[in-house]
């Protein structure tokens, strides 16, 4: 027979409850919207109501499994090739940034990739700052980048979003691609979590629940997207990538 208090003991209270609905809510809509932006809103979200150690592997998860329903779309609009090749990059560095952290201060290293990506947002309001073309060199240097700042700080999206909007892409396969991107990232922080032992029942009880909310809410912000014809796709992006800037200044 199963024990309830077992059970009960691995739910959240009620007002946990509510503040996790609200937080899945608000970050599915942008991640729907944009392709990108639920885990800057989600980890200090749910840190409100959560331990951080659980927050973090509590909004991977439930991003992961965000990610499913919007990856057919993703795939067919995305450019494949730059997404692998910024990938690529990625994964070759993600340990070099992990030894970076092992011997800088993370605060020193958040402090400097914050002040970075506020500019970089900064830069993109003016329209003559843009990459006219980008050779798999410029691509898989942007995914080196990446890689090194998701092994120290966790913050892997900045250079790949500052390169795809400073490309003459369509809003659609800006999106697309950036979905598809942190579909494999996120994936790769999966795997680097399960690895470290990091999901425990709560965090998996806690992304069951908050994954419905989660799709659906992404799925209204996909609505939002393509009935808006990408109009709103960048000035709304460019707002989350420097509120990630923000945010990472304000932690360090």
């Amino acid at each position: 027979m199963i024990d309830l208090s077992i059970l009960l003991d691995l739910l959240p209270t009620p007002a946990q409850a509510a503040g996790l609905l609200a937080v899945a809510l608000v970050a599915g809509v942008i991640r729907g919207l944009t392709g990108f932006g639920a885990a800057l809103l989600m980890v200090p979200g749910l840190s409100l109501f959560l331990h951080p150690a659980e927050a973090v592997p509590t909004s991977v998860l439930a991003i992961a499994a965000t990610n499913l329903p919007l990856l057919p779309g993703a795939w067919r609009e995305s450019d494949k090739r730059m997404v692998a090749v910024c990938l690529a990059g990625c994964l070759i560095t993600i340990p070099c940034g992990i030894w970076l952290l092992a011997v800088l201060p993370a605060e020193i290293l958040r402090r400097a990739i914050g002040a970075s990506v506020v500019v970089a947002g900064l830069l993109l309001l003016y329209r003559g700052f843009r990459v006219r073309k980008a050779g798999h060199g410029l691509k898989l240097l942007t995914g080196a980048v990446s890689g090194l700042m998701n092994g120290s700080v966790g913050m892997g999206g900045p250079p790949v979003i500052l390169l795809m909007l400073a490309m003459p892409l369509a809003p659609a396969v800006a999106r697309a691609s950036l979905l598809l991107y942190f579909t494999g990232l996120n994936a790769i922080s999966v795997v680097g979590m399960t690895w470290a032992g990091l999901f425990t029942r709560h965090t998996l009880v806690w992304s069951l629940l908050i994954i419905p909310p989660l799709i659906g809410a992404a799925r209204l912000g996909e609505i939002w997207f393509r009935r808006g014809s990408g109009a709103q796709f960048r000035p709304i992006a460019i707002a989350v990538l420097i509120g990630t800037g923000v945010v990472a200044l304000a932690k360090g």
